[in-house]
């Protein structure tokens, strides 16, 4: 019971400043700095991947791993999981030639 009254009046007390609060006036940058419409030059771009990927997604990877998950037995599942897990272990080509190349660095593959 103790607790419970602590944690409410802890809510109170977090909560009460901002209650009465106008931050209406408040800008979310310095003055004139964000005034005016936003413009992005990616923005026809990003609208177009983000709608393929979502057709992707709901077209494609999700059927194909719904289909997965019912068709191959958990074992099968668990295991292709603990080879790509062996597999990232395996450094890269990249970390190994900076590694032989720049003499000291080998700690950092």
């Amino acid at each position: 019971m103790k607790i419970a009254t602590v944690m409410i009046a802890a809510l109170i007390l977090c909560t009460a400043p901002a209650i009465g609060a106008d931050y209406s006036s408040r800008s979310s940058g310095p003055e004139g700095v964000y005034e005016g419409p936003y413009s992005d030059p990616l923005a026809p771009f990003n609208e177009k991947m983000f709608s393929f990927n979502l057709q992707l997604n709901n077209h494609v990877l999700r059927p194909v791993a719904i289909g997965y998950a019912r068709i191959i037995p958990k074992s099968a599942r668990r295991s292709v999981s603990r080879f790509f897990d062996n597999v990232s272990f395996i450094p890269r080509p990249a970390r190994v030639v900076r590694s032989v190349a720049v003499p000291g660095s080998f700690h950092d593959s």
